[in-house]
């Protein structure tokens, strides 16, 4: 992306009755379709959080809110079956959630001429920066719900000192091998269930720094052709598969909050029903608020919303890192 490109962004939020930036004058079908499937692509590595998740469509008639359904496991059968006798049948406990949609964008303006009726390079420069940013802004979203929940894990001080808060972390409370394989036993003694026959582990990139010297530690690429390599992942310790992330959470004073996963513990939107697209406007196409025909728009729009399904199997690890002392709380 070159500098010039770059200054020409200037970053605004949709408001939600902006009526006159929802269409794309002078385009064809064909390109806003592309344009469409091109968003899309560039969202998905982005989506690091929400990939675990439980996913539900839109609902097809607009409405605000989607249902997630959580099941209630079945208590083991203690006693044998009778000949000849039916036992009573069991009641699946199931909890209906209900989650609010919320809508996201952003867009950017241009002042070259920039063609609306071929494939410009330059829009897909620019359509690249804008979806790495909606992708980041989306992920975001799943990783503040998911850290709402209180099963939380401290990393002790190195001369074993527990800790019972985030403000009793010193710079020696690193996440180690041994603190995985603790939250790896508090979820299973919560019964929850792998993903994919592994936990999952959500990590900035100074925590992965900090655990990726063990030697327990295996990368990725070692064991990438026989398996399915999630979006971010990075390696394995045990029985957990660490996905990296940028977007992980870093609190206030440098302390991370490293997720721990089984399987079904959130719900989030799938990514073909977030009603992503690809506004782009034309040099001209602002009336009379743009009388010289100065500036044209590129932008992103789309849904979102997420729930906690079942908090006792997602873990919230708190540690410091190597790193705390430049750490910027996001």
């Amino acid at each position: 992306m070159t500098k010039a490109i770059l200054s020409k962004l200037n970053l605004r939020m949709f408001a939600e009755n902006d009526t006159n930036r929802t269409s794309d004058e002078g385009m064809s079908p064909e390109m806003i379709k592309f344009y469409n499937k091109n968003l899309i692509k560039e969202f998905k590595p982005q989506l690091v959080h929400s990939q675990f998740a439980q996913k539900r469509p839109l609902p097809k008639h607009g409405g605000k809110t989607v249902d997630f359904r959580k099941f209630e496991s079945l208590p083991p059968i203690k006693t044998p079956l009778e000949e000849g006798v039916t036992p009573k049948g069991q009641k699946i406990k199931v909890t209906n959630k209900t989650a609010t949609i919320e809508q996201y964008g952003a867009f950017a303006e241009y002042s070259d001429i920039i063609s609306t009726t071929t494939v410009d390079n330059t829009i897909l420069e620019m359509q690249e920066l804008l979806a790495t940013q909606g992708g980041q802004t989306m992920d975001i979203v799943d990783r503040d719900i998911m850290h709402s929940t209180t099963n939380v894990l401290y990393a002790p001080k190195s001369d074993g000192t527990e800790v019972t808060s985030k403000e009793e972390l010193d710079d020696t409370c690193k996440v180690t091998v041994d603190l995985i394989k603790r939250g790896v036993n508090i979820l299973t003694r919560m019964n929850a269930k792998p993903v994919d026959k592994y936990f999952v582990c959500i990590i900035h990139p100074d925590i992965a720094y900090d655990i990726m010297s063990d030697k327990e530690w295996i990368e990725a690429s070692l064991y990438a052709g026989s398996q399915q390599i999630f979006e971010g992942e990075i390696g394995k310790i045990g029985r957990v598969r660490f996905v990296e992330s940028t977007m992980a959470k870093i609190f206030d004073g440098g302390v991370y909050g490293t997720l721990l996963l089984g399987a079904n513990a959130y719900g989030t939107i799938d990514l073909e029903g977030m009603g992503l697209q690809t506004i782009i406007k034309a040099l001209g196409s602002g009336g009379t608020a743009d009388p010289l025909n100065q500036r044209g728009t590129i932008g992103w729009k789309g849904a979102k919303t997420g729930i906690v399904l079942s908090p006792e199997y997602i873990l919230d690890i708190y540690s410091k890192s190597t790193n705390s002392n430049i750490a910027k709380a996001n």
